[in-house]
């Protein structure tokens, strides 16, 4: 999913594709404050026109496809679109123009074509907005050293209904007060390379019978821990149940109890299970 084009967004998607920067906090204040003062896309064309103004369209396209990382087909058709963009602004609008292209691009994360290197690209400019908001960080860097996995963002569920998406959700299913709920829907994070999304949930009561709840909508969760000082899926014909989670890779389930009947999952999910220490 594209992040929100606020002018910290915009401005990290700008640095990064005509210059391969990510920006440290000093400078990133300094451009904030001249957007806000002489409006955003009065501020990226005057840029342009002085640091672009003798540079060809076309070597500006070479530059933002390869800080962009395609590759193959995908710079070739690129490189031919942001040319043609270019060439056909107006002249003093092209680093308006640019930022046009750059959420064009930002909007295909679900295309079949550009989505996995949209993703992976907005997840840079997710890390980038970040490091140029940490005071810590005193130095512009590269956009090559930018991770393309999203940074973690941890979402702890609560007894009533929750609607959430994030890489980390904390549940329970303690029979007294479960926040792990029928009417429950957790998204994991579209995800860069290597990314992964964990739901952990936890049943700290002796003596519980715990099952995912029926109704409860988990997407594209790869890792899912349980960890029960009860009974792990022991209710009759029911077990512990995840198989219909889309996404999953990984199921890690730990009982002080009884594992009961059994623990089911996809076949292509790696389980481990400890009961009793066994």
């Amino acid at each position: 999913m594209a992040n929100i084009s606020t002018n910290s967004t915009e401005i990290a998607r700008f640095a990064g594709a005509l210059y391969g920067s990510v920006l440290d906090y000093a400078t990133t204040n300094e451009v904030l404050t001249s957007a806000n003062s002489y409006g955003l896309y009065n501020l990226l064309n005057a840029v342009y026109s002085r640091d672009f103004s003798n540079t060809t369209s076309s070597a500006v396209a070479a530059t933002i496809s390869t800080n962009l990382g395609l590759t193959g087909t995908l710079m070739t058709d690129a490189e031919a679109y942001i040319t043609g963009v270019l060439n056909a602004a107006a002249p003093g609008t092209q680093g308006a123009a640019v930022s046009g292209i750059l959420d064009l691009f930002a909007g295909l994360t679900s295309d079949p074509t550009w989505g996995s290197a949209a993703t992976a690209w907005e997840n840079k400019i997710t890390n980038a907005v970040e490091y140029g908001q940490n005071s810590a960080n005193t130095t512009n860097t590269s956009i090559g050293a930018i991770s393309t996995t999203p940074p973690v963002t941890t979402f702890t569920l609560t007894t009533g209904v929750d609607t959430a998406t994030a890489n980390l959700f904390n549940a329970t299913l303690d029979h007294a007060s479960p926040t792990l709920g029928g009417a429950d829907s957790v998204t994991g994070l579209a995800t860069g390379t290597g990314a992964s999304n964990t739901l952990r949930i936890t049943d700290g009561t002796a003596g519980d019978q715990s099952l995912i709840p029926v109704g409860a909508t988990i997407t594209n969760i790869q890792n899912i821990s349980f960890a029960t000082a009860g009974n792990a899926g022991v209710l009759g014909t029911s077990s512990f149940d995840v198989s219909g989670i889309s996404g999953g890779t990984s199921l890690s389930v730990t009982s002080a109890g009884s594992l009961g009947e059994q623990v089911k999952a996809a076949a292509t999910t790696n389980v481990t299970v400890t009961a009793n220490g066994t």
